[in-house]
């Protein structure tokens, strides 16, 4: 099924560029302009320019503003391509409110173009569902001090590429705020390349305004691919996705913090599985006071896979599986496989997963526990390594858990599991460089352990200790009839001994008072 999906996203790819390559274009080049602009000259100077000389055939030559280019290639009937010179451009409403009909868009900058949004009231680039737009294709441009959002596609059918493109310094300060990039319903491709979301944030006291994210995503496939996100601030999540399918690989999450669920939320994706391969997560954080229970990953109803990914000090929850029917096709699955988790405070939660979660060839290491809260789930884990761990490796709750080919070492003040109304099944437990004593490693409470080719480890169950502590009722009876009987043996034995000494007394002759 993924392979299925994935293969329908480079179609849909390659027939979009054959499509777009087979209409004519209308290159048109633009200059920077001053920071600080009149208005009423640029509208003067679009005039004059479009009734006299015509702009934007050449560098020379080049349109003062995206509106001026967009008036020379509409009259042509063609898609746009807009050649944007190195420079700083500030952009005013009547920049971004062309109606471009069927043309499709290309914002082509290079090294240092950089589109300053301080002054829109909307977003940079808007669709909905009246769009005739097919393709919009924006490389190698910075956008920054964005209010209002850059891009908001609602509801159409517009496909977006976004390359090499740089969102710096995007600050939400009020609710009108809209995500950076906002996808919705029937969008069939968001594909974003080699870019950069550094220092955005929202700035607000109202808890509920943290239900924004950095990048919003529904009903659409979404891929991201050599991707960086540091240093955002205060979103409830940097990108949710509902429905769909998002793939994430090569992408880098660091110093982010989050004010609610998480750093990737994903929800009601069962058709396919949600891929997150090569990805890192490093010093990544949860806001307090605002929301609690945040995590890198939080999915609901989804099916994940994660591969050869690295989580490093991170201080919130690592991953998040919640809910999941197991609705999907039976050959896909929650999995994560070959990653490394060092250092991190937070724990790997899977709760009330129907389908059997797969844990595979992964390294623990200095991380505090709980490493796996458990719950109404079926966990296989095999081959993994844990080093210099702390506190509880396995936390269960009412699952049923294979815990197979795993290596011990150099772990400190640590449990191994920690089991309430479980199935444990423990297979060939490397604890060669652990020297712990293993007989208090294992904790239940109405659990059942099977350990095979580990015969050093059993369930020390808290209601075991407590039975072999507690007298039957029988023991109770015989051992206070027994002190009964010892207590009147002694009470006998002393009255007799007073007795004895009185009646000697009684045969001694006492002196005269003198």
């Amino acid at each position: 099924m993924k392979n299925k999906s994935f293969l329908l996203v480079i179609v849909v790819l390659l027939c979009s560029i054959i499509d777009y390559s087979t209409q004519t274009d209308c290159d048109v080049y633009i200059k920077s302009i001053p920071t600080i602009i009149d208005s009423s000259s640029t509208t003067n100077s679009s005039s004059s320019s479009s009734s006299s000389n015509v702009c934007g055939d050449s560098w020379e030559n080049a349109c003062g503003s995206l509106a001026q280019g967009f008036q020379v290639c509409s009259n042509l009937g063609s898609n746009i391509n807009y050649q944007l010179m190195n420079g700083i451009y500030k952009l005013e409403d009547g920049d971004v409110s062309m109606d471009y009909g069927t043309m499709n868009v290309t914002f082509s900058g290079q090294l240092n173009v950089v589109f300053n949004l301080g002054s829109l009231t909307r977003p940079f680039f808007v669709t909905n569902n009246t769009t005739k737009i097919s393709i919009v294709k924006i490389n190698y441009i910075k956008f920054t001090n964005a209010t209002m959002g850059v891009i908001s596609n609602l509801q159409s059918k517009t496909e977006f590429y976004i390359q090499s493109c740089t969102f710096l310094n995007c600050n939400y300060a009020t609710s009108n705020g809209v995500s950076l990039v906002l996808f919705d319903s029937t969008t069939p491709v968001m594909f974003i390349q080699n870019t950069v979301f550094i220092n955005n944030s929202i700035q607000s006291n109202n808890k509920n305004f943290g239900d924004i994210s950095l990048i919003d995503s529904t009903s659409a496939y979404v891929l991201l691919t050599n991707c960086s996100f540091s240093n955002n601030n205060g979103f409830n999540t940097l990108i949710s996705g509902v429905g769909g399918e998002i793939m994430f690989n090569i992408t880098d999450f660091s110093d982010n913090i989050v004010s609610g669920n998480g750093l990737l939320q994903l929800i009601n994706q069962t058709e396919t599985v949600q891929t997150i391969e090569n990805v890192h997560f490093i010093n990544n954080g949860l806001t307090t006071g605002i929301r609690e229970g945040g995590s890198l990953v939080s999915t609901s109803n989804a099916f994940v896979s994660i591969k050869s990914c690295e989580f490093t000090n991170n201080g919130l929850t690592l991953i998040r599986y919640m809910l999941d029917k197991g609705q999907g096709s039976p050959e896909i699955f929650n999995n994560i496989t070959n990653c490394q988790f060092q250092n991190n405070s937070g724990s790997i939660q899977i709760i009330q997963s129907n389908t059997t979660f797969y844990v595979t060839n992964n390294q623990f290491t200095s991380n505090q526990g709980p490493i796996f809260n458990v719950s109404g789930t079926t966990l296989n884990l095999v081959n993994g390594v844990f080093n210099e761990n702390s506190g509880t490796l396995f936390s269960l709750y009412q699952s049923n858990v294979s815990i197979q080919g795993i290596s011990l070492s150099n772990n400190k003040d640590f449990q191994l599991v920690s089991c309430n109304s479980s199935t444990i099944s423990l297979d060939n437990i490397d604890n060669s460089k652990q020297t712990t004593d293993n007989s208090n490693l294992i904790n239940c409470n109405q659990c059942n352990l099977t350990s095979i080719n580990s015969d050093n480890y059993q369930c020390n169950s808290d209601e075991s200790k407590s039975k072999k502590n507690t007298l039957t009722r029988g023991q109770i009876i015989a051992i206070a009839l027994s002190s009964f009987f010892f207590a009147v043996i002694i009470s006998l034995g002393i009255l007799y001994i007073v007795k004895r000494n009185k009646s000697k007394g009684d045969g001694i002759q006492k002196p005269l008072l003198s």
